[in-house]
């Protein structure tokens, strides 16, 4: 367990506009100048997050946009970035204001959480209590593609019990559904996800009253205008639930308008949306996956446009085209340009050059409120 205080020595400091980077860094110049000691953290300038309408907004009441990075499973290669000093190089190198740990619960994945929940969970732990040390938003995502709401239950209950008393933990509670895109297909996928969700919330809710969780909608997080249909409204218990966001996921070489006209229509009807996977590529995994940044420019464009918070796939040293490490980058960051695939490349430049704006915010005086 752990429990961060946030320092009143740094929150003096936090009016103060972050320096931008150089433009050597920003290309992706080798070198990696340290971040200011008087940069504060994400969580030091926005403090306690909430739902407002379709918006999230911090402990002031101002819509606010986080941007990071997706770790890869845990089971699989880069795992061992799942640490303090990873999350405190892509806060202060990169410049994300959050990242998302995908804990697996897949039956034919060796040393997921259903097979080594012990393991599983002291890896997840490692990477929480780093976000946590180094004041970033942390998503913590049960991982999984079927219904596992007991195991759910075990690893979301666990973490608010020993983390919800910090302002940086956000919960999702199902990865991607799976169902089918079929006419009432998503319709029926929703049913089953809504029943889930009111049971697994409740454990979250017993230890953790306010943080965000996130739930998931119809196949692969492709249909959040169903859900806007029939939203979430109570827990199995009765109680009202709230500080709900709703996720899409969108890969720009597979999902196109078609995606984000549903996902547009959500929100018309009130649906606040996070995106906690994105990313440049298509659905063919593997190196040959092909890169549309015309699509994906369109995504950021709306994605932006709409103040929606989200994380790019993938931290890892995998083969696949989206993975942004290469094989043998330091297990505690310090990474050069020689350690980054060309995605990589391209991810910390992006998010050094958003990330611009985002730390140059003054801090939100309600920010040290739940610590």
């Amino acid at each position: 367990m752990i429990r961060t205080l946030l320092s009143s020595a740094a929150l003096a400091l936090v009016a103060l506009a972050c320096n931008a980077p150089p433009e050597s860094a920003a290309t992706g110049d080798a070198s990696r100048p340290e971040a200011s000691s008087a940069t504060p953290t994400p969580v030091e300038l926005h403090g306690a997050l909430r739902v407002e309408g379709t918006k999230l907004v911090d402990a002031c009441g101002r819509p606010v946009q986080l941007r990071g990075v997706s770790h890869f499973w845990h089971t699989w290669e880069g795992k061992e970035h799942w640490n303090e000093a990873v999350a405190g190089w892509l806060r202060d190198d990169w410049r994300v204001s959050v990242i998302r740990a995908p804990l697996a619960a897949h039956p034919d994945v060796d040393g997921d959480y259903l097979t080594a929940p012990d393991s599983s969970l002291r890896q997840l732990r490692d990477l929480v209590e780093g976000a946590i040390a180094a004041g970033m938003y942390v998503i913590v995502d049960f991982h999984a593609h079927n219904r596992y709401p007991t195991e759910a239950r075990e690893v979301l209950g666990a973490i608010a019990r020993d983390y919800g008393d910090t302002p940086n933990v956000i919960y999702a509670i199902w990865n991607e559904p799976e169902g089918t895109q079929e006419p009432g297909g998503p319709e029926a996928t929703w049913a089953s996800i809504r029943e889930y969700a009111r049971e697994v919330i409740p454990a979250i809710r017993e230890h953790d009253p306010d943080n965000v969780v996130v739930v998931p909608t119809p196949f692969y997080d492709q249909f959040p205008d169903v859900a806007a249909a029939d939203r979430l409204t109570a827990d199995y218990l009765g109680s009202p639930v709230d500080n709900i966001m709703y996720d899409v996921h969108a890969y720009a070489g597979q999902h196109k308008a078609d995606v984000r006209d549903r996902a547009q229509a959500a929100l018309d009807a009130g649906l606040p949306i996070i995106m906690t996977e994105v990313g440049r590529v298509g659905v063919d995994w593997g190196p040959q996956n092909k890169v549309d940044s015309a699509s994906f420019d369109e995504w950021l464009a709306w994605i932006d446009a709409n103040d929606i918070s989200y994380t790019k796939w993938s931290l890892s040293t995998r083969d696949e085209r989206s993975s942004s490490l290469r094989p043998g980058a330091a297990a505690e960051g310090g990474w050069t340009d020689a350690d980054l695939t060309e995605e990589g490349k391209w991810n910390r430049a992006h998010f050094r050059e958003t990330g611009e704006v985002f730390y140059a915010a003054e801090a939100c005086e309600e920010a040290a409120g739940k610590s």
